[in-house]
C-alpha cells in the first residue's frame, strides 16, 4: 500500500505545471488596426477568453492614446481608448499565465491622424430663420448637421423638450409664434445649439358656395 503511495506521489510530481491548471486564452480584441482624429474615443470588443487567465488593458504610449475604462458586455467585454495627440497608438494586452507566467502583446494599433475634430466649421448646426405652418398640420424641420454629436441632438418648443434626433416633426396646437431651438452635445467639442422661430397661421377657412336664386 505504501509503495502505491509514494508511485502515485511521484507521478503527481513529475506531471508539468501546466497540466495541473486549467488552460485559458490570452484575450484578443477587434479591430486590431484603425485610423482615428484626434478627440475620438474607438470601441474595442473582444470575447471572453477561455479559463483563468488574468488580463488588462493599457498603452505603451500614453501621449497618443489612453485607455478610458473596460466594461463587460453580452458577447464578452469592451475597452475604451481615447485618441489624444498624432501619431501610432498602441493598446496593450497585459497578464499573467497559469504558473505566474507574465505576458504583454500589442492588441491593437491605433493611428491618430492630426487634424482635430473641433477646428472651425468642423462642428456645427444649421436652421433656416423662420419657417411656417399651420394649426394642427404637421410639419417637418430637418437641421444640417456638421460633426457628431456623441451625447445627443434635442429639440425644444417654447422651452420645452420635444424630440431628439436631426430631425423634428411637430404638430401645432395653435396659432402663435414658437420659439424652436436645437441642441447638441459632443463630449469632444461641447455643446451647440441654434434657434429659429416657427411662425402658426389659424387654417385657412373652406369656401362655400352660394347657390344664386
Amino acid at each position: 500500500m505504501q509503495s502505491r503511495l509514494l508511485l502515485a506521489v511521484a507521478v503527481l510530481i513529475a506531471l508539468p505545471i501546466r497540466a495541473l491548471v486549467s488552460p485559458c486564452d490570452i484575450p484578443t480584441v477587434m479591430p486590431t488596426e484603425t485610423r482615428a482624429n484626434i478627440g475620438d474615443v474607438l470601441l474595442f470588443d473582444g470575447a471572453q477568453p477561455r479559463g483563468q487567465c488574468s488580463f488588462e488593458f493599457k498603452t505603451s504610449t500614453p501621449s497618443v492614446i489612453a485607455v478610458d475604462g473596460y466594461e463587460k458586455i453580452p458577447s464578452g467585454f469592451r475597452v475604451f481608448v481615447h485618441a489624444l495627440a498624432p501619431g501610432d497608438g498602441i493598446l496593450v494586452v497585459h497578464g499573467f499565465l497559469p504558473g505566474a507566467t507574465e505576458y504583454s502583446h500589442t492588441a491593437a494599433t491605433i493611428h491618430v491622424d492630426g487634424s482635430t475634430p473641433c477646428a472651425p466649421g468642423a462642428y456645427g448646426l444649421k436652421l433656416q430663420p423662420l419657417y411656417t405652418a399651420s394649426v394642427n398640420a404637421p410639419i417637418r424641420i430637418d437641421a444640417e448637421v456638421s460633426g457628431t454629436f456623441n451625447r445627443g441632438l434635442l429639440w425644444f418648443v417654447n422651452g420645452m423638450a420635444v424630440a431628439e434626433g436631426p430631425s423634428l416633426t411637430y404638430t401645432p396646437p395653435g396659432a402663435g409664434v414658437y420659439a424652436i431651438a436645437l441642441v447638441g452635445d459632443s463630449s469632444f467639442c461641447g455643446r451647440f445649439e441654434v434657434r429659429t422661430t416657427l411662425n402658426v397661421v389659424a387654417e385657412t377657412p373652406r369656401l362655400r358656395s352660394v347657390r344664386r336664386r
